[in-house]
Parts: structure tokens; C-alpha cells; sequence
């Protein structure tokens, strides 16, 4: 079988996909991974085939004139296809969700590249398109090369969640589905239609199912997310035995790989002076730019611009992070207490809520971070015994899930499956005479 998966260009969401690649390839399966040429090295550090498409993409500049994709955010509220529940983040996650796939879909300066990646899925003919639920613009890959359609979800599904409520609200008032009718014209010269599993999935492959299934009647495989981060030169101090707790401050990677440095606005001092005055070691992985000027740096803290998740949380007591998606999982992996800085845009306030429901950690606003409640609650994380004791059930509750190597017989099926009904469909289509 054929597999070609397409994950959003940064690190950590290329990190997602790697192990579920690795399990298919060991399957005996032909896996490829298609992304832009400046992420071509990170892939191939992986261990799987890169194959590069288009032009270096910089996600924070829109090649449409827009200065970067904030800038571009009144102009999305106008386009219709998915709903938010009206809240700063969830506006905001709609964007980030819809930005890839309109600037791909509507932009002239992006269609060359677009074209290349249509270009490149159809020549190899691939059984199974299987692509990462932030890169919407992927979406049209499976139908126009007639592949089995997958999404693998970034925690909850909020796409299925915001694209029900847009067709509940149609079914009640006029309402133009802008997604449908971009997607519509990109299928149309490829003479291929739209319908819903072209951006929903003929099924989605869930690593954090204790989040629920999808919002609409979708099959789901629900696979163990393992921690994986991408490979460098581990430095020897990680595998020295800590001599007291070791703590870990970040902000992951994301932001920063698209130019951002301004650490979802989480003030970095406030981090600094949350943990100076106690009997921790502290290792914080932020770069030069992500610091302000005059930044205070504790005697306790350790500045690295990068350590592997993998290799570094095992070794923690504690991990301080934003909310993203990757370092939850990589904590949750490792049975490490989580204090989430909770963005008010991006991150995944879900799995925030997940991880302080099952007693594994505490969440502050960052709006609301100052270093005498970043220390409070790094000290009731580190002496009471229940949180680390929660944050090993979490651990428990993923491994009793299905293996990437597990899941792989599945994912078989479905795509069987599905790829059967698109030749039954395809043989019910009437087809004018010739002669």
C-alpha cells in the first residue's frame, strides 16, 4: 500500500506523524511524507522518505499581501464554513484551522505550489492520503487521486466540531458556504466534486481519544501517541541523575518556527521569578530571541535553545508549558505534573481541562501569571504526592491504547474498505456513449 502523509511544515507537528509512519512502513508499506523543502532535513532526520513540494513556506507571511496570518484575521470572519462558539480562542483556533486551506485554495501566489503537491500526490497514485487536521489545504489530495481520505487529529476535533455547527446554522438561514465553494474550484479542474469526507476524512486517526470521538458519525482509530521528538546531539548533562527535582519551562517550538517570538504572551520573567527562590533545577528552552533585553535568568536555570522531550521529561519532576498539543502529549507519555500558562490564543485549552480534571496538574491565565502563583503551584505540584501519582494514570490510560504497530491492521481495513466504495461508486456513475 501507498501511503503519503502530509503534516503542517513546523517540527512538532511533523513529530506527530513520524511514529504512525514508522509503523507503516515497518508494515511493508511505501510511506512518503511531502513538505516544503526547508522541512525536507526534518523529515529525513526521521528515518522517512521526504518528498518536497512547492516553495520554502514562512507560515507567518501570507504571500497574499497579508503581513502575517494575524493581520488576515478580520478578513477570515467572513468566511463561512466553520462556526466558533464565539470565544477569543475558539475564534482564534478557527482561524488557525482556516488560514492554511483559504490562503492555499484562493491565493494566485500559492497556486504553483499547490498545483505541485496536487501534481506530485496524483503521479504517485497513492492508496491512502493521510494528513495532519491543522493542514487543511491538504484536504482535496485523497479525492483528486482517488485515495482513501485521513485526518490525524491535533487533540479534540474542533474542525468536525466547528463545521456541524455551520450546517446546523444553514439548515435555519442563508448561509454561503465559502470552504465548500474553494474547495469546489480547486476539485473542478481536476473534474472531481466536493462533498464533506473531502474535508472531514473518510476516517480520522484520534492519539488522544480521552478527549472523545468526532463530532460527526466519522470512523475513528484511536492510537497510543508515543513520545517521539525530533533527533539531535543529546547533551550529557540530561542523563546525569538530578541531584534535586529538575523542572522544565517552555513555550515549544511552533510559534517560534514561524518567526514568532512572543511566547503566546506569556511573560518569561514572570516564569523566571516563579521558580528563583526554589530548591529546583530548571531547564528552560527558549532561544535568544524569545528573551526579552533585560531578562532576569535565575542561578537555578539552565537556558538551552532545544533538548528532545523524549530525553529530557523522563527525567523531570515537573513541566511548565503553554498548552501546546506535542508537549502535553510528550508529559502525559512520560507521567510527568503538568502546570499549564494557559494562552488566550492557541494552545489546547481541552486538554489543559483534561489534565486538571484527572488531578495531573494546575493551569494559570497567563493573563493572570505572576511569579508568586507560578511558585505556589509548582510547590503543591512538587510536595503533593497525588499529582504525579494522577499523571502516572494518564500514562496508564494512554498505553492501554492501541500501539501505532496496532493500529496499522485497521487503518488497512478502512482504507480497503473506503477505496472499495469509491470503485462502487465510481461504477454507479453513468457514463455518456461513445462512438
Amino acid at each position: 500500500m501507498r501511503v503519503q502523509i502530509v503534516p503542517m511544515m513546523v517540527p512538532a507537528h511533523i513529530a506527530l506523524l513520524v511514529p504512525l509512519g514508522w509503523a507503516m512502513q515497518n508494515a511493508g508499506h511505501d510511506v512518503r511524507v511531502l513538505v516544503p523543502p526547508d522541512a525536507v532535513d526534518t523529515v529525513g532526520r526521521s528515518g522517512l522518505t521526504a518528498v518536497p513540494y512547492g516553495n520554502p513556506v514562512n507560515l507567518a507571511m501570507a504571500e497574499t499581501g497579508m503581513h502575517n496570518v494575524d493581520s488576515a484575521m478580520p478578513w477570515m470572519a467572513k468566511i463561512n464554513g466553520m462556526d466558533s462558539d464565539g470565544s477569543f480562542h475558539d475564534v482564534d483556533l478557527r482561524n488557525l484551522i482556516l488560514s492554511p486551506l483559504v490562503m492555499f485554495y484562493g491565493a494566485e501566489e500559492l497556486r504553483p505550489t499547490l498545483d505541485d503537491l496536487i501534481d506530485k500526490t496524483i503521479a504517485w497514485q497513492p492508496d491512502l492520503v493521510m494528513w495532519d487536521s491543522v493542514a487543511a489545504f491538504a484536504s482535496v489530495l485523497a479525492r483528486v487521486s482517488g485515495a482513501a481520505n485521513a485526518r490525524m487529529l491535533w487533540g479534540f476535533d474542533h474542525m468536525a466540531r466547528m463545521r456541524k455547527a455551520f450546517l446546523a446554522r444553514a439548515e435555519h438561514e442563508e448561509a454561503r458556504d465559502s470552504i465548500g465553494v474553494l474547495a469546489e474550484s480547486v476539485l473542478a479542474r481536476y473534474g472531481k466534486e466536493y462533498d464533506d469526507s473531502v474535508l472531514l476524512g473518510d476516517f480520522t486517526v484520534n492519539p488522544v481519544p480521552l478527549l472523545g470521538q468526532s463530532s460527526f458519525d466519522i470512523p475513528t482509530v484511536a492510537v497510543r501517541q508515543p513520545a517521539y521528538a525530533n533527533p539531535t546531539e543529546v547533551p550529557d548533562w540530561v542523563l546525569e541523575p538530578p541531584a534535586r527535582p529538575r523542572i522544565c519551562l517552555t513555550t515549544g517550538r511552533s510559534r517560534r518556527d514561524v518567526g514568532q517570538t512572543d511566547n503566546y504572551g506569556i511573560s518569561i520573567q514572570a516564569l523566571f521569578d516563579g521558580v528563583a527562590e526554589l530548591d529546583i533545577d530548571v531547564v528552560a528552552t527558549f532561544t535568544a530571541e524569545q528573551l526579552p533585553a533585560d531578562i532576569e535568568v535565575p542561578d537555578n536555570v539552565r537556558l538551552v535553545d532545544y533538548v528532545p522531550f523524549n530525553v529530557l521529561l523522563p527525567t523531570c519532576s515537573a513541566v511548565v508549558h503553554h498548552s501546546g498539543g506535542t508537549t502535553m502529549m510528550m508529559a502525559m507519555w512520560n507521567a510527568v505534573p503538568q502546570i499549564v500558562i494557559s494562552p488566550k490564543a492557541w494552545g489546547d485549552p481541552d486538554l489543559t481541562e483534561l489534565t486538571v480534571e484527572q488531578g495531573a496538574g494546575l493551569a494559570i491565565p497567563a493573563d493572570e501569571l505572576t511569579g508568586d502563583k507560578l511558585s505556589a503551584a509548582l510547590t503543591r505540584v512538587l510536595d503533593e504526592p497525588s499529582f504525579a501519582r494522577n499523571a502516572t494514570k494518564m500514562r496508564s490510560a494512554t498505553k492501554s491504547l492501541p500501539n501505532p504497530n496496532e493500529a496499522v491492521p485497521i487503518i488497512e481495513r478502512l482504507t480497503e474498505e473506503t477505496l472499495a466504495r469509491h470503485a462502487s461508486r465510481e461504477r454507479s456513475r453513468p457514463h455518456s456513449a461513445t462512438g
